[in-house]
């Protein structure tokens, strides 16, 4: 019988944890993955019949890269604007989809407006995919730990984790989002502080996400990480300074400002932003705004006094976010398939069934996260199978 070992934060034995112990929950396993996929494939099929991919998420980002590559950068943050590229490459809409993003990424979009839109879309969706065999490759410790366990269970927990399929569907990005705080993950369990602070300042396209996990770096004292961080942000800020000039930091300020704390309730239908559903603090406290403030710096000073743990960093990242639409969830499967290797229990497997469910069942999206989050405290430092931890610096030397 395989074991795996949990390795804490100074390199010390969390427990051995004997793979059966999973192994007898493969029925409970098999039978949630499979109505998962069940949810997963009836939502989607339903979303795909009904809804032309002109009305999905990458219109703004296909249009944001056509505005950059045709050098109208300086008013990528003017909605009207927007909206005459939106309609006039991918078709007319009432309303307009904002880009609410740091310029820099539209260098991600840029070769796919080299296409028409359609045929950006389907390129989209391939690299999506190509990311998700990244994410994969990043998570491979973890997903060789799952393997042991049961050869099927790592491929279920990717097909059926429903974040992941409305992302690739919307042409999101929120894989790559996730593919970068994998691989600064895997960097912190390495030793190397460097790559992993400049592979969260990549992240910073979705900088709610991002900032509170620097944040709680920070107050844990790691210094190097924060340091590099910081490094790659003012990088990636002169690149979008470099784009859109300074006069557009003004109007980005203010598109961000009306898609939070002033958005309303026309907004909501025009924006596709509905902050009451949201799997975060701001969902559960909608519409209380001191509320939601109060109970994210009481988080957040919770999480500072833990030990350290990257895993316990993306949970309440994703819980104090201001803004966490269905897809931005994709990044709840680091902590969680890194927490599930280091504890080989499959009731806790049942947490990838947790997003899926309250989707197909109409649950208050907020739902998702805080169980999720009861996991993390409960478990005891990073999950790292102890083929990861050979490979580390600090072992090495």
């Amino acid at each position: 019988m395989t074991d795996v070992v949990g390795i804490g934060p100074a390199g010390t034995r969390c427990g051995i944890l004997p793979v059966q112990k999973m192994k007898q929950n493969r029925h409970f396993l098999l039978a949630g993955f499979v109505f998962l996929l069940w949810v997963e494939l009836f939502s989607l099929g339903r979303a795909v019949w009904n809804v032309q991919p002109e009305a999905f998420d990458f219109r703004q980002l296909y249009s944001a890269g056509a505005m950059v590559r045709a050098e109208d950068g300086a008013r990528l943050y003017e909605a009207n604007q927007l909206q005459t590229y939106e309609d006039r490459l991918v078709s007319p809409r009432d309303g307009v989809l904002p880009f609410n993003h740091p310029a820099y990424e539209t260098l991600f979009y840029l070769p796919l407006t080299l296409l028409s839109y359609r045929s950006a879309y389907y390129a989209m969706t391939i690299v999506n995919l190509i990311l998700l065999m990244g994410l994969v490759f990043a998570l491979r410790p973890q997903i060789r730990a799952l393997s042991e366990v049961w050869v099927w269970l790592p491929t279920m927990i990717f097909l059926g984790f429903l974040p992941f399929a409305v992302t690739v569907i919307q042409g999101q990005d929120s894989v790559l989002l996730t593919l970068c705080i994998a691989l600064a993950g895997l960097a912190l369990d390495r030793g190397r502080e460097r790559e992993a602070g400049l592979l969260l300042a990549l992240g910073l396209f979705k900088f709610q996400f991002i900032l509170p996990i620097a944040l709680l770096l920070a107050l844990w004292r790691k210094w190097k990480t924060v340091g590099w961080f910081a490094a790659g942000a003012c990088l990636l800020g002169a690149m979008s300074l470099a784009i859109t000039g300074p006069g557009a930091t003004s109007e980005y300020f203010h598109s961000l400002n009306s898609m939070s704390s002033t958005l309303s309730k026309a907004a909501e239908d025009v924006y596709g932003i509905h902050p009451a559903v949201m799997p975060n603090l701001r969902g559960l406290c909608y519409p209380s705004t001191a509320l939601t403030v109060l109970l994210s710096v009481l988080l957040l000073g919770w999480a500072a006094t833990r030990k350290y743990s990257f895993d316990l960093a993306v949970l309440v990242a994703v819980l104090v976010s201001y803004h966490c639409l269905y897809h931005d969830l994709s990044v709840l499967a680091v902590p969680l398939i890194r927490i599930l290797a280091l504890r080989q229990r499959g009731m806790e497997a049942g947490m990838f069934l947790v997003p899926s469910m309250a989707y197909g069942f109409g649950l208050p999206f907020w739902l998702v996260s805080l169980p999720i989050f009861g996991l993390a405290v409960a478990q005891k430092g990073p999950a790292m199978p102890k083929e990861a931890f050979g490979r580390s610096e600090k072992a090495s030397s």
